[in-house]
């Protein structure tokens, strides 16, 4: 929970909205401590929370079948429940939640419940390195299209428009000085435009809820 908490610190707590890294050069010692979170808490804390979800699921059956009772119902209503959660953390508190995709993907981790091992070991390897191939071929291709002077031209387009969107304070005051109905309605919004993005995050989730399943 620690390491969460440092992660979304880094966000919540900005007086302003960061701009990308092509675009701005940063102290050395910030980016070596921005570079140092990403590596051994971000890419670590969230890995290890997916993967104790999976755990927590194999206990739960374990728990249901010593007791006798179905499985299904008990978990099918905690996963309404932590839907539910998420809904009103998007409303009220924050549009970066994570809940909603968690009570999403732990839906679909239900019908793995009864997978053999050997098919699960199967699912984690396609749904972590079909995402892996893509994140590599796009890569690639944005690399040798930079290498085109129309492609390179069409790119810097792209980043300048990226940079003047952070750079836009814009959002944040409105924000700061609207009642809370607009801001919960501000809230939606973003969240709505963020979702492709969390929504892509789904099968490397399934894939350490899995692992987590197959561990516990």
């Amino acid at each position: 929970m620690a390491g969460i908490l440092i992660i979304n610190a880094m966000s919540i707590l900005a007086v302003n909205r960061s701009t990308p890294a092509f675009t701005v050069k940063i102290p050395v010692l910030d980016r070596l401590l921005q570079d140092l979170i990403l590596f051994f808490v971000e890419s670590k804390f969230f890995t290890l929370f997916s993967l104790l979800f999976g755990i927590g699921f194999a206990i739960q059956i374990q728990s249901a079948e010593r007791q006798g009772n179905a499985f299904l119902p008990r978990i099918s209503r905690r996963m309404a429940g932590l839907l539910l959660f998420g809904i009103a953390h998007i409303l009220l508190l924050w549009d970066g939640d994570i809940l909603v995709i968690y009570a999403i993907t732990g839906a679909i981790l239900i019908a793995f419940r009864k997978t053999i091992f050997t098919r699960i070991r199967i699912w984690v390897i396609a749904l972590l390195g079909v995402p892996a191939l893509l994140v590599a071929a796009v890569f690639s291709y944005t690399l040798i299209a930079r290498l085109s002077t129309s492609a390179a031209a069409t790119f810097k387009k792209n980043d300048d428009s990226l940079a003047k969107s952070f750079a836009d304070t814009t959002a944040k005051q409105n924000l700061l000085h609207n009642n809370f109905s607009a801001g919960i309605a501000d809230r939606i919004h973003t969240y709505l435009n963020l979702s492709p993005l969390l929504l892509s995050r789904i099968p490397t989730v399934l894939a350490m809820f899995l692992v987590g399943l197959y561990l516990g």
